[in-house]
């Protein structure tokens, strides 16, 4: 289900129903961007049934999409040069700048009813006993879109980015040097290491043994650890980038089949029990990274601090 999280921390608990949730969203369909629209915002109903909001144990999936109509530059800039030097041959004398400029929106508004619409959407969790927001993209401006769009229909929301402070490269550094983690953290096979310079000078290594001299000989180069793959529970493998943005979520045992009698109540409906699982491991997996890496504003885990489930790094 998710592949990636955007996460925000609401500023206080959110009070809301299923229900009122619901009623709320549903004023906002997405709609088809038609005629001269450029973009279009709603929301989509999660599964064929229609539903708009589905609610396992207070963790809420609604999903949000955008839709949008584009004209690419040059077929713009092809259709002025034509009218352009029509123009000319008319008047004996070419368009000026104010000419063009107008040339380019009667373009853009003739070709715009014609041009492809391109969709898409986005999983959103609302996960109220914890407080946050989790977006599935990897753009950090998607994520915004769809925040603006909940908390228009909410009236308010107060919620902010969860971040990376700037002692999560040396955290991950250490990791990577041999350092403990967590227990129910350990180093996948992947991970980017930038170097001081001006240039900044990248290493990548995938389906590469992290705990190699290879890596450790960057490491004292000076380069410092921006993205580190890790797993969970022996679970979930994602990756964790410096700005504290999860990547490339993948269950170890899909979340369909995985804990099945833990979810029988649930094993008439694929979407709900897949949510059941996704959700309560990524809420897991979140505390477990925010507690070993911190957020920025927070001062920096110490070393040997016990981790959320009890263990010590």
């Amino acid at each position: 289900m998710f592949k990636n999280i955007q996460l925000y921390k609401l500023d206080s608990a959110l009070d809301i129903t299923p229900g009122q949730l619901d009623t709320l969203i549903r004023e906002r369909p997405l709609v088809e961007c038609a005629g001269i629209t450029t973009q279009t915002r709603g929301f989509v109903p999660v599964n064929a049934a229609g539903e708009l909001v589905v609610n396992v144990d207070r963790h809420y999936l609604i999903r949000f999409g955008v839709e949008r109509r584009k004209v690419p530059a040059k077929v713009i800039r092809r259709l002025v040069d034509e009218r352009a030097k029509a123009y000319e041959k008319e008047k004996n004398f070419k368009p000026g700048r104010k000419m063009l400029r107008e040339m380019k929106e009667a373009a853009l508004l003739e070709l715009l009813p014609r041009a492809f619409a391109d969709r898409a959407e986005h999983w959103m969790w609302i996960d109220l006993a914890n407080s946050f927001i989790a977006v599935d993209t990897t753009s950090a401006g998607a994520a915004e879109d769809a925040l603006t769009l909940l908390r228009d229909v909410l009236g308010t929301l107060g919620a902010r980015p969860v971040t990376g402070a700037a002692h999560v490269g040396a955290i991950l550094n250490s990791w990577l040097a041999g350092s403990m983690l967590p227990l129910r953290l350990c180093l996948c096979d992947t991970c980017e290491l930038v170097g001081p310079d001006a240039s900044k000078p990248t290493v990548k290594f995938s389906r590469h043994d992290l705990a190699s001299a290879e890596v450790k000989v960057h490491l004292e180069e000076g380069k410092t650890a921006t993205k580190v793959g890790l797993q969970w529970d022996g679970r979930v493998s994602f990756t964790v980038n410096s700005k504290m943005q999860i990547r490339g979520l993948k269950w170890e045992q899909s979340p369909e089949s995985a804990d099945a009698e833990q979810n029988a109540d649930n094993a008439e409906d694929p979407l709900l029990a897949n949510f059941a699982i996704a959700a309560g491991d990524c809420a897991g997996l979140l505390a477990d990274v925010i507690g070993a890496l911190g957020e920025k504003g927070e001062p920096a885990p110490s070393a040997g601090a016990a981790a959320p489930d009890g263990s010590r790094s």
